[in-house]
């Protein structure tokens, strides 16, 4: 698991920082490769928000991942991400660029990441899903809480070997809980 941080103020400056997790041998034999998905609809930094909502209309998702021309993740937007912009930038979304509401760090995983660690940090960081990138911090999937369900079930009575129902559930309830923020 790594974070991608910003090592200029620009979108396209973006690098790789210590792994959050350890890219030891799996535990459960499974890994993020086994849950992804590989066929993405993306963007470029300087797509227009309307854009990417009509992207997202097309293919059932709320999130887009923002790439350069080398595949390499530089952010991503979601459906929420939108209509924040929507209201309080006071422009219409298709003068909106997508480049504007990229932040650093995008949290991401390795396809060789064990498939626990990225449930945990999911968990940990209220998130629904993980871009997946390669070495070199090209994008090569998505994972969702969804994927996970989706295995799981498949694997049901496999103790050990995927995330656990418990697991899952636990991990929906960590994202769904109200995030506290210090007064300014």
């Amino acid at each position: 698991m790594t974070t991608t941080s910003s090592s200029s103020s620009s979108t396209t400056g973006r690098r790789l920082s210590r792994p959050l997790f350890s890219r030891a041998k799996p535990k459960t034999g499974l890994t993020v490769r086994d849950a992804m998905r590989t066929e993405l609809q993306t963007a470029a930094p300087d797509t227009d928000l309307a854009t990417i909502a009509r992207f997202m209309w097309e293919r059932d998702c709320g999130i887009i991942p923002i790439v350069t021309a080398e595949r390499r993740l530089v952010g991503v937007i979601t459906d929420r991400d939108i209509c924040i912009a929507a209201a309080t930038k006071g422009r219409a979304p298709a003068y909106i660029r997508a480049q504007e509401l990229l932040s650093a760090p995008v949290v991401t995983c390795s396809p060789d990441d064990d498939c626990h660690a990225a449930l945990t940090l999911l968990c940990e960081r209220q998130l629904r899903r993980l871009p997946v990138v390669d070495a070199d911090g090209q994008l090569v999937g998505i994972v969702s809480l969804i994927d996970f369900i989706r295995i799981a079930q498949g694997l049901r009575g496999a103790k050990g070997l995927y995330p656990s129902y418990e697991e899952i559930v636990s991990t929906l309830k960590s994202i769904g809980e109200t995030r506290v923020f210090a007064a300014a």
